[in-house]
């Protein structure tokens, strides 16, 4: 009786060793918004070169809709501007820059290299490593506005950013559409809140670029 309580014993103990091994070896599926590691992005043979960034936004010189641009390109320069200040009655009190005065185009050509590194692509700016199966990427910036709405109880900050890539390679052509936005919360709107709103806008903008390169008939080539 001793001997078989023993073996009973020893068996149980094996089963909850194993049992342990294998919950603490399972696999966790990872957050969809961390960024691709390059241990586990997907290899790839082309290489994308940039070959040009145009800001095509189409400014009105007034309206009453605050999610419109409105600014007078006669007098400011388009190329850094994202948005107006304004009071808590909708009057114009002042311009919209990003942080460390950078342009718009600097803005968006970072995102689609953060875009397409994560996706498992190598990005080059030297035209003498352009080869057989580099696919060139024109960029054009239909939309980047920011702006806010009021609330109950705060104002609701919302940043818009769309682009229009075009992959060229060889003899075929190939647009993509990709968008982001974001609506944060915020008792006051200051500089930095237009910023942070942006910035969730960028994390959405640079998942729909890797959705749509996933996707993409030419990079599949």
């Amino acid at each position: 009786m001793k001997r078989i309580l023993f073996y009973f014993m020893m068996l149980l103990s094996t089963c909850i060793l194993i049992t342990g091994c294998v919950i603490s070896g399972s696999n966790v599926t990872p957050d969809e918004n961390e960024a691709v590691s390059s241990e586990n992005a997907q290899y790839t043979k082309n290489t994308i070169y940039i070959g040009s960034i145009s800001d095509v936004r189409k400014f009105q010189q007034k309206s009453d809709d605050r999610s419109v641009p409105v600014l007078d390109t006669t007098k400011y320069d388009k190329s850094k501007v994202i948005g107006k200040k304004r009071s808590t009655i909708g009057l114009s009190i002042g311009t919209l820059y990003l942080d460390d005065n950078q342009t718009v185009s600097e803005f968006i050509k970072e995102s689609f290299v953060k875009a397409a590194k994560q996706s498992g692509y190598t990005v080059i700016e030297n035209k003498a490593k352009i080869d057989k199966n580099t696919v060139r990427a024109d960029i054009q910036i239909v939309r980047f506005w920011t702006w806010y709405s009021t609330g109950v109880w705060d104002i609701d900050i919302k940043a818009e950013i769309e682009n229009t890539i075009t992959l060229k390679s060889d003899d075929k052509t190939e647009k993509l559409k990709v968008k982001g936005s974001s609506t944060i919360e915020k008792p006051i709107g200051t500089d930095k809140a237009y910023n942070a709103a942006v910035d969730t806008a960028r994390d959405n903008l640079v998942k729909d670029i890797r959705a749509k390169l996933r996707k993409s008939e030419i990079l599949a080539k």
